[in-house]
């Protein structure tokens, strides 16, 4: 149908249901069950994380919100989650936050050294 009548009337246009136009169903964001609450724990990305808690606060700020808490919503919020941290500042690997420190500074000392000795070596082949 082209939209006129047979005597050059245009007719209104109607919305089309999905069943007409199968391509054009609306995607409905997929809800957080306990299946997929479950995966994320075991997953290795989130085992340091209590994913619960975390759709818990989630949940929460869209109810106040007015939002639905998504599948994709979650992941969002679990990635800008931290590792927990322990006592005496160790995360969940079990190394302290100093000790990860004492690591970078190492190899930034170890990084200048070697700088300095390309720099000596190109000043006495110079």
């Amino acid at each position: 149908m082209n939209g006129y009548l047979a005597d050059g009337e245009r007719t209104k246009a109607r919305p089309r249901s999905s069943t007409e136009n199968p391509g054009t169903e609306s995607k409905k964001a997929k809800s957080c069950d306990e299946e997929f609450l479950e995966e994320l724990q075991r997953s290795e990305a989130y085992k340091p994380l209590n994913v619960r808690h975390v759709f818990a606060k989630m949940a929460v700020w869209c109810q106040m919100y007015g939002k639905q808490p998504t599948r994709n919503r979650l992941i969002g919020w679990l990635n800008r989650e931290d590792s927990p941290m322990g006592a005496n500042g160790t995360i969940a690997d079990g190394s302290s936050y100093q000790s990860r420190v004492d690591r970078s500074v190492e190899a930034g000392k170890s990084y200048i050294a070697k700088k300095e000795a390309e720099l000596a070596s190109r000043r006495v082949g110079n």
